[in-house]
């Protein structure tokens, strides 16, 4: 949650819903209610979109074409820019959402299942304990007409592992011992001991030509990004905008959108005035108190989807910024006790799951079986007695 006093962030939503009042997107009466609630927990994504046909979806089959959408360029906008366009020097989100219109993984996420399926890999096994045997796709070039085969699959594990490289990324793929070339489209990769979460890796790691890099420079490559994927990249306006345009050769199934464009804009209100003056087609995430505002323009409409990020309020259990009571677990108990967290979420975070000991419900070894406190105010009192 964001670390600000109350009368701060009484202040900035109060200053919102007057934009919204002095534009006439909203009531006098709408407004007045609005001022008065603010706040709530993270725990799902609210994506606002104009009401425009859409484009096709991942599950589209393969060889299938989109129906063509009313207008050319598809644009999304977000609240900050990207340090470069390196995916393996980077591991923001906003980068991540845009990498995969420009590059390829190995393997993809199927949006129903959550299971990894094949990509530029169409199959992996193991081996034994410590090595897994990728088959590689073999129709896929990069943007600049490179080939795609097992040596840039061996370059890039070893350029994300390479202590020298500086990658953020480099902790997700600190298993990896070394990389065999079998033939042009078979890999080897060995890992340091038995890796359970290997295939999740493959989902999040985008290829990039080792020509390229080699001859051009990471620095180079930092602001000309090339890869496989769908969209290949055009123009990058700091601090403004990323524009890509459609891969006419790309191997899988074509995006019904000509031109991709990434924009930058850090202010909210500017976002949704963007948005229903028709300059915008997505942002994200919307907050939460604007949500109706947008659903009622005629113009947009906001959709939410469950997301692993919790949000939480924390209490100094050991001291760190001095005695205090939240160090005895009783305090801690009655604190818990003591706020609705239900009520919250149905009135400021409508959709919100409850985070039992902080464990989203989607996240790997979450336990039912494991409660959320109760809200019970007398049985806080008594642990505060």
């Amino acid at each position: 949650m964001a670390e600000k006093d109350s009368l701060e962030l009484a202040w900035e939503v109060a200053d919102r819903w007057h934009w919204f009042y002095k534009k006439g997107l909203i009531s006098r009466r709408d407004f007045l209610k609005a001022v008065l609630v603010s706040g709530g927990v993270t725990a799902a994504a609210p994506v606002v979109a104009a009401c425009a046909p859409q484009p096709a979806t991942p599950s589209q089959p393969a060889g299938e074409q989109p129906k063509q959408p009313a207008k050319d360029t598809i644009t999304v906008a977000y609240g900050t820019d990207l340090p470069n366009l390196d995916p393996h020097m980077h591991n923001l989100r906003f980068g991540i959402i845009l990498h995969y219109h420009l590059f390829d993984n190995l393997g993809v996420r199927d949006p129903k299942t959550m299971r990894i399926g094949p990509h530029l890999a169409t199959s992996w096994k193991p081996i034994d304990p410590t090595t897994w045997e990728i088959e590689l796709r073999r129709d896929v070039t990069f943007h600049n007409g490179d080939p795609f085969t097992a040596e840039t699959v061996k370059f890039n594990w070893e350029r994300i592992t390479n202590p020298e490289q500086k990658s953020p990324q480099r902790g997700n793929h600190e298993q990896i011992a070394g990389v065999e070339v079998v033939d042009r489209y078979k890999v080897r990769v060995h890992t340091k001991s038995p890796y359970p979460i290997f295939v999740e890796r493959l989902q999040n790691f985008q290829m990039v030509p080792e020509k390229v890099i080699k001859e051009k420079g990471d620095a180079w490559f930092a602001e000309h990004p090339i890869g496989t994927g769908p969209y290949k990249f055009v123009e990058w306006k700091r601090d403004q905008y990323i524009l890509a345009e459609r891969n006419d050769n790309y191997w899988g199934p074509k995006p019904a959108f000509r031109y991709f464009k990434y924009r930058i804009i850090p202010e909210v209100t500017t976002m949704i005035a963007e948005l229903l003056n028709g300059n915008i087609d997505v942002f994200r995430p919307v907050p939460t108190d604007q949500v109706n505002t947008i659903n009622n323009s005629g113009r947009a409409r906001v959709v939410s989807q469950r997301i692993l990020r919790t949000g939480f309020v924390g209490l100094d259990a050991k001291g760190r910024t001095g005695p205090n009571p939240f160090m005895d677990v009783r305090v801690r108990n009655a604190a818990n006790h003591a706020v609705n967290i239900d009520s919250y979420i149905k009135s400021l975070q409508p959709g919100g799951d409850r985070a039992p000991a902080l464990v989203n419900p989607m996240a790997f070894g979450y336990d039912p079986a494991i409660k959320p406190h109760e809200y019970d105010p007398d049985k806080a009192k008594a642990l505060l007695a």
